[in-house]
């Protein structure tokens, strides 16, 4: 990879701050906490380029999160099918991602 990139799980545990007060589906604090572990889990598969692991953890945040911050997901999705060479898929997400 080779570029410094800001882990997903900090980008968006910012999120989930800021959505807990204006969003009434935003995961409660033992939730939160599930959420937090599969987005370093997540995001450790990722770094590692184990595309398959990476992207079962994203996929089993998409239903814990509120939509507004699945976009995010969606785009590491995107990155985990494109870098696999699975680009249909791939274009599935960020489909997703116009679509928002």
């Amino acid at each position: 990879m080779g570029s410094v990139i800001l882990p997903l799980a900090a980008a968006l545990l910012l999120g989930l701050q800021v959505a807990a007060a204006a969003h009434p589906q935003a995961p409660e604090d033992h939730a939160r906490a599930e959420v937090v572990s599969r987005l370093e889990r997540a995001d450790r598969a990722f770094a590692a380029e184990r595309w398959a692991e990476a992207r079962g953890h994203y996929e089993a945040l998409l239903p814990l999160l509120p939509k507004p911050l699945t976009v995010t997901i969606h785009e590491q999705l995107a990155r985990c099918h494109s870098n696999a060479g699975e680009y249909a898929e791939a274009l599935e997400h960020f489909q997703v991602l116009l679509d928002r």
